[in-house]
Order: C-alpha cells, then sequence, then structure tokens
C-alpha cells in the first residue's frame, strides 16, 4: 500500500523573520500528492532578502489547500502562487506586499499595500515599524484571528488596524521577567 495521507490543519504561523533564502521563498505553504493543507494563519510575519519570493503559496497535490489565512504581514520580497485554481475559500488581509511577485490568484485580497513607498522606519537598516505618515496605518480591517502585532501590541492603536506586521505608536508588551528558581539546600536529613 501507499503512504498514509498527511494533513495540516489549524496550524499558526506567526512572528517569524524570514530573510536571505538563497535559492527559495522565506516561507513556503504549499502541499503535493494527497497531503492536505488546510485552516492555516499566518500573521505578523516579516520576510526581506528571500530569492524566489517572501511566500510562496504554490499547491503542486490533487486536493485544494483551502482556509489559508494570510494576515498583518510584511512581505518586501512578493508572493507567488502557481496553480491558483486549486486554492479555496482563503484570504490574504491586512498586509504590506512588496517587490515584482504579486501573483495571489485564488485568494480573495483585502486592505493590502502593494505599491508605493509605505514609509518604513528605516527599510535598510531592517526596521520595518511604520513612521507616523505611513499610508499603512489605520488602513487596515479589524481581524479577530490578529489581535495583537509582532512586538505584541493589542489591535488597533488607532481607529482601525495598521497593514503589515506593526501596529504604529502602540507599547510592546515587557516580557514578564522570570521568577529565580529556589537554591538547592545543602542540607542532610
Amino acid at each position: 500500500s501507499g503512504d498514509p495521507q498527511t494533513f495540516y490543519r489549524n496550524v499558526i504561523v506567526e512572528n517569524n523573520v524570514l530573510f536571505n533564502s538563497r535559492q527559495r521563498s522565506g516561507l513556503i505553504v504549499s502541499q503535493g500528492g494527497d497531503t492536505q493543507v488546510q485552516s492555516i494563519i499566518v500573521r505578523n510575519n516579516i520576510t526581506y532578502g528571500n530569492a524566489d519570493a517572501g511566500l510562496d503559496l504554490t499547491n503542486y497535490g490533487s486536493l485544494n489547500m483551502q482556509g489559508l489565512k494570510i494576515y498583518n504581514n510584511t512581505i518586501t520580497d512578493g508572493i507567488t502562487n502557481g496553480y491558483p485554481n486549486k486554492i479555496s475559500n482563503s484570504e490574504i488581509r491586512n498586509n504590506i506586499i512588496l517587490g515584482s511577485k504579486q501573483e495571489t490568484g485564488g485568494f480573495t485580497l483585502s486592505n493590502n499595500f502593494t505599491s508605493g513607498d509605505p514609509l518604513f522606519v528605516n527599510s535598510a537598516g531592517r526596521d520595518y515599524h511604520l513612521q507616523s505618515t505611513s499610508p499603512a496605518i489605520n488602513a487596515g480591517t479589524t481581524l479577530s484571528d490578529v489581535p495583537k502585532d509582532k512586538d505584541g501590541v493589542s489591535r488597533p492603536v488607532g481607529s482601525a488596524y495598521d497593514l503589515g506586521a506593526y501596529e504604529y505608536g502602540g507599547t510592546p508588551t515587557p516580557t514578564p521577567t522570570p521568577s529565580p528558581s529556589p537554591s538547592p539546600s545543602n542540607q542532610c536529613t
């Protein structure tokens, strides 16, 4: 008999910086054969400097990928998507998507920034936070699947969600300081 079928369901890919892949894309969400990819959320990620694209959503399999949610990412090196007819019930929302590759067929699109200058704080220095005059501020739609940004700031800070991985003007949630472990006692009883 053949290999068992593989399922990827209810997976969240979040808060990553994916960069400088010399041969491929920064993040690949794909399926082949009879693998099933369903209900995947990709949120608050940053991609840059990847050879192919920041995000590859190509389906090589015999079954449709479905329920993909690409939300609030900063993708500076584009999206590739071969076989858009094999993607269903999926959406790309509230992203900053730059680069020459804008292959988004098969997805419902809304509130994405795809051309022009989003006014990052320092893109050359890889700081993709937004400047105060960025057109990406308050340009998004509310997404319950993205309650916080990459820094842990609650969304929205202003009147609406910002586009990309960072919400402008919020205060990052501090990482809690771990409690010290009790010192072992050297006493014998």
